[in-house]
């Protein structure tokens, strides 16, 4: 029979309990050591650029605008594919933009900046202009919900100014339409669609270096496509020849105004006078008040919207 010397139990013994202890003092590692997810650098981009859009169209990254280190505005287009990892130079935008905002709706990227939309479509490697919008703006914001593109706020070309303001898109008609205002001016911020709903994280109130009191954020808003009342014209009277009554469904609380233009075709609108001025609250879901009439006008068109 074989036997064991004590000395080599004991050292036997002693090495198995030391393993048994640094395998548990391993189990009790912080899951920083071993946390997940890791970091490759890739091809790099033909040209350097900042404040470009990006969109992702079929597995492939678009790289839209910006700018390069000496400030001058780019128009160049680079596609990145991550099967190959390589970058192709795609047809350029129109005009160079920096400071822009795209979206993806049907296949094709939108490209937002200034008071031009301007449209991609990868297949083929063509860019297209579509419908302006105002008023002229940088620094936006855009996220797409439903096939509808919506874009928000951003900065005049000044950099001195900023704007709280929704646009809807509607690629099928190419067509804004101006949707309920953010809850305060906002430019470059984290924008994202969970749910049918976009978030907008972070941002600045207004260009800071222009502006030393912009405010910074830390606000998250959540604006919901589906919320809300547009305003909708009900019923207008003729009361007498210059005066008539008008009525339209509302949102409690909102404000609003009436704007009137002889020639919608112009799409110059002036704000109307009402009884309580330029605006009046609703207090309830309808809204009812009277309107001057110009004497001698073959016709004049009047619409209601949010104010400001």
């Amino acid at each position: 029979m074989n036997t064991i010397p004590f000395a080599n139990l004991l050292i036997a013994r002693i090495t198995a309990t030391v393993c048994m202890v640094a395998a548990a003092w391993l189990c009790l590692l912080p899951p920083a050591i071993a946390a997940p997810g890791s970091w490759r650098q890739r091809a790099d981009m033909p040209l350097p650029s900042s404040t470009p859009a990006a969109s992702v169209v079929d597995g492939i990254l678009y790289v839209i605008g910006g700018q390069v280190g000496t400030g001058a505005r780019v128009a160049t287009v680079e596609a990145y594919d991550p099967r190959t990892d390589q970058w192709t130079t795609k047809s350029s935008l129109p005009k160079p933009l920096w400071f822009l905002t795209a979206s993806v709706a049907d296949g094709l990227i939108y490209a937002f900046m200034g008071t031009e939309t301007f449209a991609y479509d990868p297949k083929t490697d063509r860019w297209t202009a579509k419908a302006r919008f105002s008023p002229w703006s940088m620094g936006l914001m855009s996220a797409t919900v439903d096939g509808i593109i919506y874009v928000f706020g951003g900065m005049t070309e000044n950099m001195a100014g900023s704007y709280d303001f929704v646009q809807a898109y509607d690629p099928a008609q190419d067509r804004f339409t101006a949707r309920r205002k953010m809850p305060r001016t906002r430019l470059t911020a984290a924008c994202g669609v969970i749910g049918g709903k976009v978030y907008l994280a972070g941002g600045v109130s207004k260009e800071p270096i222009v502006n030393p009191n912009a405010i910074f954020y830390k606000t998250l808003d959540v604006f919901d496509p589906q919320g809300g009342v547009t305003p909708q014209i009900l019923t207008a009277t003729l009361e007498s020849p210059d005066k008539f009554r008008l009525i339209w469904q509302t949102e409690a609380g909102i404000k609003y105004g009436v704007e009137s233009s002889p020639d919608i075709l112009t799409n110059r609108w002036t704000r109307v006078t009402l009884p309580t001025g330029s605006t009046v609250t609703a207090t309830n879901g309808v809204v009812e008040t009277s309107c001057l009439v110009t004497p001698g006008e073959p016709r004049r068109f009047y619409r209601v919207l949010e104010a400001n």
